[in-house]
């Protein structure tokens, strides 16, 4: 019997970013620790581009009266719910109602079990009425959760998962394909405390988050030999926030006896300071950067902690994009719209410096504050911003949810301004996902080819690549599914 089934969408699933079929790793992650302590469990991925009827069929037949059902919510959409207007014609939202409505009718036959997990697990507890919410990394929790279900809480296997000898491996039912773009976790947390930033895993020691590097060779090498494998994207807050980790990396990839491409989320004034290090990840195989600039404004830059991006931001860019990448690294970048200090002025001033280096790609994003007097922080987890709103000289003056004023914008502004801009700056919508940025890497063009033409020219490479991984992932899903039933 199958005595875990996930359900999950793809990595930040909507219009654009479904053509890169990204896959979630974390409701990968859980099943494959369940089946380390004797139970079996299998993720149905990708499930955004399905209708509800066709994950029903696929789905049931997995299902008895004990089957758990897990849904993974990390990269859902919490904002319609907040507002309580889940809209059916919204890309987001469908995939919310699609997984509300399947997990329903699952459950309607046999009664059974739902648990719910992600980086604000609970927050989705009361919406898909489940009956165990998890935030974060569960891997042990889950098991926990498993043992009391299935075995009247008797302990198999010490919970004893840690991210730093981490060995994970894919699963036959995770239907990995060759080309395909994989999730590599390399750590789990950050050492840095943006005050803009929500996750919880920030602040971390060095040497305490980091996986063994040895676990991730030995990932790669499996991933080669089973799937043929060569294209990641890393899962990691700042990647190079060590430099010494950033020498071993390479160390480890050199020693590979065939060639990986990645993407990766690096800190820029990390990349700048350590430029022989940042060159040398490109020649290992880096093909995809995006760098959390924020602001060029000096004053901002520096309220948020990163006084470099205010001082030097433009010129490093430059120098690592056309000199230290040789313009062969798709590079991109995220603005915030409505960080202290900033004026309307200024976030057009740096409109006007992307507009002149078009190679760069870039995404401004309003500034998310919450009101807590409305939804509390042990509800939806928040950042150093909305918890001390008045000594950034922000407020709320209604009970919306995200409504902040300052003196210098509002919520409403920074929204209208960032639309604005993305249609002045024509983004490649499809690169805003940096970790999408790898695929890029399956063509023999170069990340500039494209900057210099039109964005299409990003679709037309890769969408016949894409699309048939998801055609490939569903038939051959369908097909062990079948082969499964059958054989039990």
């Amino acid at each position: 019997m199958i005595h875990l089934l996930i359900l999950t969408a793809d990595a930040a699933p909507n219009e654009s970013r479904n053509l890169f079929g990204l896959r979630t790793l974390g409701p990968s992650k859980i099943s494959w620790s369940v089946r380390k302590h004797g139970y079996n469990s299998i993720t149905l991925a990708r499930l955004q581009l399905l209708e509800e009827d066709e994950i029903i069929n696929i789905a049931q037949s997995l299902l008895n009266e004990k089957t758990i059902i897990g849904v993974s919510t990390s990269f859902l959409n919490p904002l319609s719910i907040l507002n309580n207007k889940l809209n059916p014609t919204n890309t987001a939202d469908k995939i919310i109602i699609k997984l509300i409505n399947v997990v329903n009718k699952l459950r309607s036959r046999y009664n059974n079990k739902v648990v719910v997990g992600g980086s604000i697990g609970k927050f989705y507890h009361d919406i898909f009425n489940a009956d165990k919410s998890f935030d974060g990394g569960a891997e042990n929790e889950i098991v926990q959760y498993l043992d009391r279900h299935f075995r009247s809480g008797i302990q198999k296997i010490p919970y004893d998962w840690d991210i730093q000898n981490c060995n994970f491996r894919w699963h036959t039912s995770d239907i990995i394909q060759s080309k395909e773009a994989l999730p590599l976790e390399i750590s789990r947390g950050c050492i840095f405390n943006c005050k803009f930033c929500t996750y919880s895993e920030i602040g971390k020691k060095k040497g305490t988050y980091e996986r063994n590097i040895n676990e991730i060779r030995n990932e790669i090498i499996y991933n080669y030999d089973n799937f043929g494998s060569t294209h990641y994207w890393l899962a990691s807050d700042t990647f190079n926030d060590n430099d010494e980790r950033m020498n071993e990396w390479c160390e480890m990839i050199e020693s590979l006896p065939f060639n990986i491409y990645y993407s990766c989320f690096l800190r820029l004034d990390l990349a700048y300071k350590h430029l022989a290090t940042t060159k040398r990840l490109y020649q290992c195989g880096m093909r995809g950067a995006h760098f959390g600039v924020e602001t060029f404004h000096p004053q901002s830059a520096k309220s948020i902690g990163k006084s470099f991006n205010g001082i030097y931001g433009k010129s490093a860019l430059e120098k690592i994009f056309y000199d230290t990448f040789e313009s062969n690294v798709a590079t991109t970048t995220t603005m915030i719209v409505g960080l202290p200090y900033e004026t309307i002025e200024s976030v057009y001033d740096s409109v006007r410096w992307y507009s002149e280096h078009k190679h760069i790609n870039t995404s401004f994003i309003p500034l998310t504050l919450i009101n807590h007097n409305v939804i509390p922080e042990e509800k939806l987890r928040s950042n150093e911003f909305s918890r001390n709103i008045q000594k950034y000289n922000y407020r709320f003056e209604n009970n919306d949810i995200y409504d902040w004023k300052s003196e210098l914008m509002n919520f409403s502004d920074a929204k209208k301004i960032s639309g604005d801009i993305s249609n002045i700056l024509n983004n490649f919508d499809s690169l805003d996902c940096w970790f999408g940025l790898v695929h890029l890497a399956v063509s023999d063009k170069t990340p500039k080819y494209f900057f210099e033409n039109k964005a299409n020219l990003v679709r037309q490479t890769t969408r016949p690549h894409i699309e048939s991984i998801n055609k490939n992932y569903f038939n051959l899903l369908k097909d062990y599914v079948n082969t499964l039933v059958s054989n039990n």
